[in-house]
């Protein structure tokens, strides 16, 4: 004796339900672009601050480029500490254009070892590390 299986679809449901999955894909795809939107007005805007490159001498020897870039200008204070905090060169003070700041530093000035350059701005204020080893 041979089976057989009628397959019965509810055509009304099915559609039903297909109804309902893609209104909810539609409600969280419009709760997500207001969810971006939303964070994209709380972005922090960046332009008033300063970025502080690296020395392209690694350890540093002679005379070398210490440079900082703005957005826009302003007004700053650029320094080397020594490692301990104690010993501190003033290298640049006062006003900046937008685009690079060059500051040339004689590291023959100091003696070798780890020093902190730093930039300070109305707005913030940010470290580098530098090794000095001048040739003897």
């Amino acid at each position: 004796m041979e089976a057989f299986f009628l397959l019965v679809i509810d055509l009304p449901k099915v559609i039903l339900n297909v109804a309902w999955g893609t209104l909810l894909v539609i409600i969280a795809i419009i709760l997500y672009r207001l969810l971006l939107r939303r964070m994209k007005r709380d972005v922090m805007d960046n332009s008033g601050f300063v970025v502080l490159h690296r020395s392209e001498k690694e350890p540093a020897w002679g005379v070398i480029q210490l440079y900082f870039t703005a957005e826009k200008s302003g007004k700053g204070t650029f320094r080397l500490y020594a490692k301990e905090g104690q010993a501190e060169w003033v290298l640049f003070d006062g006003e900046f254009k937008p685009g690079n700041t060059i500051v040339n530093f004689d590291t023959t000035l100091v003696p070798n070892g780890r020093y902190y350059y730093e930039v300070k701005t109305e707005n913030q204020k940010t470290y580098k590390l530098l090794e000095i080893k001048n040739k003897v």
